[in-house]
């Protein structure tokens, strides 16, 4: 009954450009539009297709979620799947939950985009690192998105609303949560500035102590605060650390999350003439273009956002489980 089907998902696997599940839906996608199936066919079962195609269960059941996602089949109680819409190249509906447009996101988005193009119909929503936004977005949304790309951020209750997602249709970015078996792209924060610090320490040397100017008022991991600790420890350098830019004291290297904290150490070094690499030192947590010009050059450590942004673009296209850290890198620039 089926083995017309059978025919062109197995010929569409050997072809091997995609993950099995993948292969499934282009094949069935391809026999709609070629008239081999039409509106109200029935679609093999799950076991009839386990048995007729020799794949594993959970691949059939993923592909024919897919397809459901992309309200192209529906499954019907008791009598089984059917197709429900012959226009295949409906997109697939990705809702994706930012902390706020800053920057960063805002290159972790556009990187993004690119990379999906017209495979998917993206949604964007900020949840603010608020919690009851951040499960309001999720709970009231759960059944009207075929894939939700999340950025998480540090809070016990987090990852309990994530769970509520099936794996398959979730995608953690730039934040790690505490969960197994979910597909993520992130970065380390911790580890990643223990393995970028040591390429300055020859810089580090010309100054007496180390300043870091950690705001309460933006949300940012506690793993950056102790991973600066950690090193500053390990390099027996002091440290101090502000919730705020206070005064500028010579000889000191400061560490600079906020960029309204930038903006006044840059300024306050000007009226005081002091010279950034000399006088002072500075390095800006998360790159962006205009560093690369204030003061002739801001030293960064920053992770690579448009490089989340393209992975994350590719996973929504071809869902390959994913389980990636990209690295936090330190570019020199003039204030050290």
């Amino acid at each position: 009954m089926f083995s017309t089907l059978f025919e062109l998902i197995n010929l569409e696997i050997s072809k091997g450009t995609s993950v099995k599940s993948v292969s499934i839906v282009n094949a069935i996608s391809d026999a709609i539009e070629k008239k081999i199936i039409v509106r109200d066919s029935k679609l093999p079962s799950v076991n009839e297709a386990v048995k007729g195609l020799s794949i594993a269960r959970t691949t059939i059941v993923k592909a024919y979620k897919e397809l459901i996602n992309r309200g192209i089949i529906e499954s019907r109680p008791r009598y089984g799947y059917f197709v429900i819409s012959e226009n295949t190249k409906r997109k697939v509906k990705v809702i994706m939950l930012l902390h706020n447009l800053n920057p960063f996101q805002e290159q972790l988005y556009n990187a993004f985009e690119k990379s999906v193009g017209d495979y998917a119909s993206v949604e964007v929503f900020f949840h603010h690192c608020n919690t009851a936004v951040f499960k309001s977005l999720i709970l009231d949304k759960l059944n009207n998105y075929g894939l939700f790309v999340i950025t998480p951020y540090s809070n016990p209750d987090i990852a309990k609303i994530i769970a509520e997602i099936p794996p398959e249709k979730v995608l953690i970015i730039d934040q790690l949560a505490e969960l197994e078996g979910y597909s993520y792209i992130c970065q380390n924060f911790y580890e990643s500035i223990l393995n970028a610090m040591p390429n300055i320490n020859n810089n580090l040397k010309k100054y007496n102590q180390g300043v870091l100017l950690f705001p309460k008022e933006i949300e940012f991991s506690i793993k950056i605060k102790n991973a600066f600790i950690k090193y500053f420890e390990m390099q027996h350098i002091p440290l101090k650390v502000f919730d705020r830019f206070k005064n500028l004291k010579k000889g000191s290297f400061y560490i600079v999350l906020s960029e309204n904290d930038l903006v006044k150490l840059v300024k306050e070094a000007k009226n005081q003439g002091l010279k950034l690499g000399k006088d002072i030192g500075i390095l800006s947590y998360n790159d962006m273009p205009i560093k690369e010009i204030i003061a002739d050059g801001i030293t960064v450590i920053s992770t690579n956002f448009t490089e989340i942004g393209r992975l994350a673009g590719e996973f929504v296209k071809n869902r390959t489980p994913i389980s990636k850290i990209v690295e936090t890198n330190i570019i020199e620039r003039n204030s050290l």
